[in-house]
């Protein structure tokens, strides 16, 4: 998953450029597939991804989110419903495209610790670049601004990526047409049947 703070600015940015306003339901959906289990401590298959139970990182990681599945499952008609497909868009693109999953070869079974390192090394940068806002009234909200809002620059000694590429990364996302991908997944599905998008 991208890191929570990155979830939350990319759903802002979002809502900039697409001129709507990012209103507490959206900005909860954003984050919902990750805080459905850490905060409100439910089980289920938040993120729509399978082959959970192989041995490989690499795969779980390209299988963790599947927005075809996703797509058959929900449509898009309320913030929270944007909200929720923009995080599963911006994790299915943090995993397959963002990340290099070739370094998982390379460091192993250091490279999940040294991702959690790089979110920590850039969370100062995307708080204050990009403004981030926790006030939500959505009380689940509360355990990330706890967490992340007051995040301080750190001595980080490996770290995945940068604070120039995070950047380019929310830009990136930030300016695709959610509602056009979402057409685009469902006439995939509707003539090829249930399939992962890759």
């Amino acid at each position: 998953m991208a890191n929570l703070t990155v979830h939350i600015a990319v759903a802002q940015e979002w809502a900039k450029a697409h001129n709507i306003v990012a209103s507490d339901d959206f900005i909860y959906g954003a984050v919902a597939p990750d805080l459905l289990s850490i905060v409100d401590k439910k089980d289920g298959n938040f993120h729509y991804g399978h082959n959970f139970n192989s041995k490989s990182l690499k795969e779980y990681y390209l299988n963790k989110v599947d927005l075809g599945y996703y797509v058959c499952c929900n449509g898009i008609t309320t913030d929270y419903d944007l909200g929720y497909f923009l995080h599963l868009v911006t994790d299915y693109y943090f995993y397959i495209k963002f990340l290099n999953l070739n370094d998982i070869d390379k460091y192993g079974d250091n490279f999940k610790s040294m991702l959690f390192e790089t979110y920590d090394a850039t969370l100062p940068f995307v708080n204050n670049f990009y403004k981030v806002n926790y006030d939500n009234s959505h009380p689940q909200l509360k355990y990330v601004k706890d967490k992340y809002e007051n995040a301080e620059v750190g001595d980080y000694k490996f770290v995945l990526y940068d604070n120039e590429k995070i950047k380019n990364f929310i830009d990136e996302i930030a300016h695709i047409d959610l509602f056009k991908l979402y057409e685009e997944i469902s006439k995939t599905q509707v003539s090829e049947g249930v399939k992962d998008v890759r």
